[in-house]
């Protein structure tokens, strides 16, 4: 479908009518008709992850802020590709890059005292609601079913080996 440089972690419109992917050059945000066609930058800054809504209005994705230095949550309209809120994470530090609709809520993953903990936040701004907590390990992603009913974790620990190889001279 698309043929630059670095496109990655696509995502699929509810209605099927659009892919939206991730450019490595300034992590920009992409969407092309998925029966192909010409791509369509939505965003200049920074966005990794998107996730599109529900009803298919509105596309999330994490962004970062230069002048603070921390990751948010933006959200953009997809009618006309305005931006419509940026959300502040809970406190705690970036552990996944899953990020889930649940009807008009976004629900994204924390890691703070000890603990990954997932929220969900409503993009009026509101703050965010923990709904489920889980022992803190060094890899973890989510994702929810289509009905908003259930949820699957993938989680572990990396395992690093050191090698030492040596050659005869």
């Amino acid at each position: 479908m698309t043929h630059g440089f670095g496109e990655k972690d696509s995502t699929i419109s509810p209605d099927s009518q659009w892919v939206f992917y991730n450019r490595v050059d300034g992590q920009t945000l992409w969407r092309i008709p998925i029966e192909g066609g010409e791509p369509v930058r939505i965003t200049d800054d920074y966005a990794y992850r998107p996730a599109v809504s529900p009803d298919g209005r509105f596309v999330a994705y994490f962004r970062f802020s230069p002048e603070t230095n921390e990751r948010l949550i933006a959200v953009r309209a997809l009618d006309d590709s305005q931006a419509v809120r940026t959300l502040k994470l809970a406190a705690g530090r970036w552990t996944s890059p899953s990020l889930q609709w649940d009807a008009g809520d976004v629900i994204y993953a924390r890691e703070s005292e000890g603990q990954v903990k997932l929220y969900q936040q409503a993009i009026d701004a509101s703050p965010p609601q923990q709904i489920a907590a889980f022992a803190a390990e060094d890899d973890f992603t989510f994702s929810q079913s289509p009905d908003g009913g259930r949820f699957a974790f993938a989680r572990g620990n990396w395992q690093h080996d050191a090698v030492l190889i040596r050659t005869s001279q």
